[in-house]
């Protein structure tokens, strides 16, 4: 039995409908209406699949990545802290792990947040979360 989920971050189950909406939408266009309305539609649809699914997972012992193609289990041993970092064309959850690596989470903070402007990240944050979680190993 898997363990159990404390705090999930990203993807849920409408962005999956959503999702497939399209990928329908796609299919019918193709059928029906222009092919290039049809490619239009389908490369929204992949777009939407490798940028918007991505999620982040935390148990008792682990952060899990899910990514379309892959997932990354982060032991929390190996966890140092967590931050929102711009990107040139995006916003992304840094994880900072003990060893000097960082893995980025494809995940923006809340609209009301102010992390992105260099204040500290505030409790119900997922950057926030995940450095406490990580603080309570190493106490």
């Amino acid at each position: 039995m898997p363990p159990p989920v404390l705090r999930q971050w990203g993807c849920s189950r409408l962005s999956y409908i959503l999702l497939g909406s399209l990928i329908l939408a796609a299919v019918v266009a193709t059928i029906v209406v222009d092919p290039l309305f049809a490619v239009a539609v389908l490369m929204l649809s992949l777009l939407t699949l490798f940028k918007g699914t991505s999620g982040l997972r935390m148990t008792e012992d682990e952060l899990i990545t899910g990514y379309p193609l892959s997932v990354r289990r982060i032991p929390r041993a190996d966890v140092d802290y967590a931050k929102f970092e711009w990107r040139p064309l995006a916003v992304t959850l840094d994880i900072h792990l003990r060893s000097g690596e960082v893995v980025q989470v494809s995940m923006e903070p809340r609209f009301t947040s102010t992390e992105l402007s260099g204040d500290p990240a505030q409790p119900g944050s997922a950057a926030y979360e995940i450095t406490q979680w990580a603080k309570g190993f190493a106490a």
